[in-house]
């Protein structure tokens, strides 16, 4: 007969919690940051090395790209809701063995891309044939990995953690703060010795083969799965054996919903458009480009510590505190790079852009589980990161509209001021509580 702990790691199935290993809740952290791991392809900064040997392979122009990224971006965030919907309905386990295996099949074809990009070209015109073939594949790169690899982790620490969900956050929060400043020279240092085709299926097998094992032999949906409660507290199930928790429907009804995708929503836009026209943005404040490239070096020498302190200190401040503090560094952070040619201003950039970023990680994770349940955890973060990927691909182009209209791209970091001021009112608003 097969121990408890045997079940455990065979199936889902509920075995005597007494024999549970204490630690499991931590191995389900480690199983989401390796999702978020995997996800770093689809995110912007694994992409970045792929820009420049795409430009000279297609012979597409720098906007073309970045067309198709948008274009790819914000279909991904259209369908995100679904995958979220699909989360609860399939569960994590099931559906972050699919996640890792669509991000490795999507690297697989985009290795292959010249080659449907021509055969494409027999029936449309060769541009149009490699911007359809590229948008198909950052599509589900952004969909699977900036998407739904996020979705299934933050889920997971919702339902797994409530007393010690704040440390759990610390942990992943300084995770991926390292994975997040790591990825482009990993990446890099890859297709400098592979070729930008070899990088990305080599990338794509390992994501095939060794991360679905790893997923589906460790990861479990719930404690309630296993046959326990979430860490440190009485059984908070209903009658039918579910946690408490409100609907997608009712979540968006909420005041508490729409000031968290405010805030989180305008971070994401302003630090991506920023961040994409970085150079213009130094050049027009008389930044020499070095020096405009170097300020996410000391901003990260903040934002990782800083992360961690606060995702681990919130358990007692509560998810109020944190976004209020999270709008107030906003604030310092949009005006500061308002006055990027101060040397003030730029001191103060980096500051602001340290702490505003710490704050993404754990307000990302403990918000939704935190005023709406961990039922129908899965959907609400599926709507709620929908969000965050539409703000993130019309945050290069709101900056480019400001400066074609105003003549400046000051004005579009002084004109996102309004968004902390109002987030900062109506959080005042919110009752700081767990669900």
């Amino acid at each position: 007969m097969k121990s408890s702990t045997a079940r455990l790691f065979a199936s889902d199935v509920p075995f005597d919690p007494r024999h549970l290993p204490f630690y499991y809740g931590w191995i389900i952290l480690l199983i989401a940051v390796l999702a978020m791991a995997a996800g770093m392809p689809g995110q912007t900064v694994g992409f970045t090395p792929f820009t420049e040997p795409l430009l000279a392979t297609s012979g597409l122009s720098r906007t073309a790209l970045t067309q198709c990224y948008c274009i790819g971006t914000i279909l991904a965030g259209i369908l995100l809701p679904h995958g979220g919907h699909l989360v609860d309905r399939f569960g994590c386990r099931r559906f972050m063995c699919i996640a890792v295996v669509g991000v490795g099949l999507t690297m697989i074809y985009l290795s292959l891309v010249p080659a449907t990009a021509g055969r494409l070209a027999g029936i449309v015109p060769a541009a149009a044939a490699w911007m359809l073939a590229l948008t198909i594949g950052i599509f589900f790169l952004r969909f699977f990995g900036q998407g739904m690899l996020a979705v299934v982790s933050n889920t997971l620490i919702g339902r797994w953690f409530e007393n010690r969900r704040g440390r759990a956050v610390a942990a992943l929060s300084i995770s991926n703060g390292i994975m997040f400043n790591s990825t482009p020279i990993v990446i890099y240092s890859i297709t400098q010795h592979l070729g930008w085709r070899g990088a990305w299926l080599w990338l794509g097998l390992a994501s095939c083969t060794l991360l679905p094992v790893v997923c589906w032999l460790f990861c479990r949906d719930s404690p309630e799965t296993c046959g326990i409660v979430v860490d440190g507290q009485a059984d908070d199930t209903g009658a039918n054996g579910e946690p408490p928790g409100v609907t997608v429907a009712a979540a968006v009804r909420t005041l508490e919903f729409w000031t968290v995708v405010m805030v989180s929503a305008i971070s994401g836009l302003i630090i991506t458009g920023f961040t994409f026209h970085l150079v213009a943005i130094g050049a027009e404040a008389g930044v020499d480009e070095q020096k405009a490239l170097v300020i996410f070096i000391p901003a990260a020498c903040i934002s990782i510590p800083a992360g961690f302190a606060i995702s681990w200190v919130s358990d007692r401040l509560g998810v109020k505190r944190v976004l209020l503090f999270m709008c107030a560094a906003q604030l310092l952070c949009y005006a500061a790079l308002g006055f990027l040619h101060l040397r003030t201003g730029y001191v103060l950039s980096i500051l602001g852009l340290g702490l505003s970023g710490a704050c993404m990680g754990p307000i990302m994770t403990l918000s939704m589980p935190a005023f709406f349940g961990r039922r129908h955890l899965g959907a609400i973060q599926g709507k709620y990161q929908s969000f965050l990927v539409f703000a993130s691909a019309a945050g290069p182009l709101y900056f480019a509209l400001v400066e074609h209209v105003t003549g400046t791209f000051r004005n579009a970091m002084l004109y996102a001021l309004v968004i902390p001021v109002m987030g900062f009112v109506l959080t005042l608003k919110l009752q700081d509580r767990r669900y």
